[in-house]
């Protein structure tokens, strides 16, 4: 699997689009930094637009277990869960989740239940980490590389996934 390198460019008129390359998994991130910005200098050779973020994603194999299932027909990535996070320094960071399964919102309320299984497992993982084969503990944090130190909310988050004509 590559490591796939994401350029988002914006147009005069505010509309965004993408372009992705991809290099060896096997690249350091250092040098992946370095080459997404020396080809991000070529990009901006070739376009009227501006690049306004470039990213840079693991392909990860989703043909076995959990990942290798269907979306249920109900599904709607509109309805979503919002989950905000303290972090060191007094900070925050949040991460919203399409398709949030119903049975996991707190009944007649818009809170997720923290108290089901599933949702702890998640929390928990967002604030210390998942312990790898490795035995290395890798744990999320926020853009600045800070820690997360605990959930500040969860709430339901209908996002529109079109904007209204004027």
């Amino acid at each position: 699997m590559a490591i796939t390198i994401t350029y988002s460019i914006r147009d005069g008129k505010g509309k965004a689009g993408q372009c992705s390359v991809k290099i060896p998994e096997t690249t350091s991130t250092q040098d992946t930094k370095e080459f997404a910005q020396e080809m991000g200098e070529l990009i901006v050779a070739l376009i009227d637009g501006e690049v306004t973020n470039i990213s840079a994603a693991i392909d990860v194999d989703l043909t076995a277990g959990i990942l290798a299932q269907s979306a249920a027909a109900n599904s709607d990535r509109e309805e979503g869960a919002q989950f905000n996070f303290s972090v060191q320094g007094g900070f925050y960071t949040g991460t919203r989740i399409p398709t949030f399964k119903e049975s996991l919102m707190v009944s007649g309320d818009e809170d997720v239940d923290v108290a089901q299984q599933a949702v702890d497992d998640f929390v928990d993982a967002m604030v210390n980490g998942i312990t790898l084969t490795s035995t290395a503990t890798v744990a999320p944090c926020d853009m600045r590389d800070t820690g997360i130190t605990g959930l500040s909310s969860a709430y339901d988050a209908f996002q529109r996934s079109r904007t209204s004509r004027r």
